[in-house]
């Protein structure tokens, strides 16, 4: 079975005619909250335009909210009488209801040039004017497609050879699959020397559950880790012996290599706007400066000192704040100490790094931007055992609001008795995947994550595509001992309700 639903928010845009009339400019209508700039109508329109106006609602460069319709970023004019809640990260649209950094946005206005802009939001630049809002029949008659009900939706079976350690990157509008290992199945108890990787890829669209292929890397692909910025996919293929970092084009479906790259061995490629940043993973083989890389002047440069000491579990994420650097001092472990996570913040434009409050959260597994706030979903936790215990039950994740960096407890997580293994951890957005529960930033809600009929006994890659968790396959054991793997090239594409 497969599931349609509405992405191209471009293609479905309707041909119908403008109707120009008088438009005052936004004056008391610009409002500003968190790192956001909203425009609203400063007044009800006089005369209203018929074309329908869709995108996905953006915080553009400069922090003007705008609409991305494809490859394309535009400014967005909010009607009148909209408000911008003070963290900047969502909009009450009267009629409407709230719009979050994220949604689609559907309404009926036109595409014109909006006056008294403010500089931020490109003064006279071409816009979207959001004027009205649709009534449930109009959006009906517009897609005229059903909503997709929650639960699992099984896709095309995988084209190429069933993989593991796959690298992957969602588009906004397909789903990566590149390289991984194609070799024998190693037991999942097993310690096994990995041999035979791949090259190949394919693209997944989640609307239609169709593969198409891509063109194969100059190289085998190794590592997981990857960063999809500006229409391109960085993977740091570097080896013991030297850095390298391979570069996939989307539209040109074609690889690059780049040249000139400093010492990346190990470090983990993390998209940030104009910039791919590379951070090492830990410092127990002596620190080694961060690398960034501008996507425009394709030049290298090293990121500020992190205001940590020597630290293991370093992770960085990309914020509307700044990118946030996650790390626990190698000291805290070696003294007993719990290793609460440390969280330094460097602001677009700073050269300098701002630590911010240590955490409550212990055994860190990385940080996700859920579009509101910073989420680490790892349930459970440690009271460090009865040698040197800690004295009482310490988390494993929790919750950071930006940019103050306040640390809180996950929401009414489930009972620790109640985990499940079948799926550990998949990092997402808004939601996320830890120990068999769908957690919802937006909701504050946890779910138990069914498992797909006919899934193999140990489930493949999985992988969150927008707001769709995609499990690629997975290894059925046979043999004499169980030790006989075979992998599927099935697909399944899991929808979370609400």
């Amino acid at each position: 079975m497969r599931t349609s639903r509405f992405l191209a928010a471009a293609a479905c845009v309707l041909a119908v005619a403008l109707v120009s009339g008088c438009a005052s400019g936004p004056g008391s209508g610009v409002q500003r909250a968190g790192a956001s700039i909203m425009m609203a109508a400063p007044s009800k329109p006089a005369m209203g335009m018929d074309a329908i106006i869709t995108g996905t609602l953006t915080r553009l460069d400069g922090g003007c909210l705008g609409l991305t319709v494809g490859e394309r970023e535009t400014p967005l004019q909010f009607p009148f009488g909209s408000i911008l809640a003070d963290d900047g990260e969502s909009v009450d649209v009267p009629g409407h209801g709230t719009v979050r950094i994220g949604d689609l946005i559907l309404g009926g206005g036109g595409w014109v040039p909006i006056p008294d802009a403010p500089e931020e939001c490109g003064v006279g630049a071409e816009g979207a004017m959001w004027q009205s809002v649709l009534s449930a029949l109009e959006r009906e008659a517009i897609f005229q497609v059903p909503a997709v009900a929650a639960g699992w939706t099984q896709a095309d079976d995988f084209p190429l050879e069933p993989r593991e350690h796959a690298v992957t990157a969602w588009t906004g509008e397909e789903l990566l699959v590149l390289g991984g290992y194609v070799g024998p199945p190693c037991p999942p108890t097993a310690d096994c020397v990995m041999e035979g990787w791949a090259a190949d890829g394919a693209a997944l669209n989640p609307d239609s559950g169709t593969w198409r292929t891509l063109a194969p890397a100059p190289m085998e692909l190794r590592v997981p880790d990857a960063a999809f910025a500006a229409g391109q996919v960085f993977v740091n293929v570097g080896t013991s012996e030297g850095s390298a970092v391979l570069v996939y084009d989307l539209a040109e479906d074609a690889w690059t290599e780049l040249r000139d790259v400093p010492d990346l061995r190990g470090m983990m490629p993390v998209a940030d706007g104009e910039r791919v940043l590379f951070v090492s993973p830990d410092d127990e083989h002596g620190e080694r400066p961060d690398q960034a890389y501008d996507l425009d002047a394709r030049s290298w440069s090293a990121l500020a000192d992190d205001p940590f000491p020597s630290s293991f579990s370093r992770h960085a994420v990309s914020t509307p704040f700044g990118v946030v650097l996650s790390g626990v001092p190698i000291s805290d472990v070696a003294e007993s100490a719990p290793g609460f996570e440390r969280l330094a913040l460097l602001e677009p434009g700073a050269e300098a790094w701002r630590e911010l409050p240590t955490t409550g959260s212990i055994h860190p597994e990385g940080w996700v931007w859920t579009g509101e706030r910073l989420v680490d979903p790892a349930l459970g936790g440690s009271d460090g055992g009865e040698v040197d215990g800690f004295g009482e039950v310490l988390p494993y994740g929790g919750v950071v609001d930006l940019p103050g960096g306040v640390w809180s407890l996950l929401p009414d997580p489930p009972d620790a008795e109640a985990f499940s293994g079948w799926l550990h951890r998949v990092e997402g957005g808004r939601y996320s995947v830890a120990d068999g529960y769908v957690f919802d930033d937006r909701q504050g809600t946890w779910t138990a994550l069914p498992q797909p009929d006919g899934r193999p006994a140990t489930p493949g890659d999985a992988v969150w595509a927008g707001d769709r968790l995609v499990l690629l396959g997975g290894t059925d054991w046979g043999g004499e001992h169980g030790m006989d793997g075979t992998r599927s090239d099935a697909v399944w594409i899991y929808t979370p309700g609400g």
